[in-house]
């Protein structure tokens, strides 16, 4: 198994239900494993955000939340904190 799929599955794992199976968001899951792989504990909100953004500009760029980070809402902003924490999660296991 290579490095890249190895992250890959780590981070499905630390998603847990969190994650959608769906074929379209591989490419989401794999910004994300770039990230835990990049920044490791160093990902921060912003990075989780931006991430998000960029995949979802693809299928829907007039999505009311691709918007700077430091622009959305406290809500809003929290509901990228359970991939925040998995991305974090994934990212100790990869170094271990």
């Amino acid at each position: 198994m290579s490095y890249i799929s190895e992250a890959l599955k780590i981070l499905r794992e630390e998603l847990g239900d969190e994650w959608s199976d769906e074929p379209e968001s591989e490419s989401l899951l794999r910004l994300y494993a770039l990230l835990a792989l990049v920044k490791g504990a160093n990902v921060t909100h912003e990075d989780v955000h931006n991430a998000w953004a960029l995949w979802t500009e693809q299928s829907n760029p007039s999505h009311p939340s691709i918007v700077p980070f430091d622009h959305l809402s406290a809500e809003i902003q929290q509901e990228d904190r359970p991939f925040l924490t998995a991305i974090h999660r994934a990212a100790s296991r990869l170094r271990s």
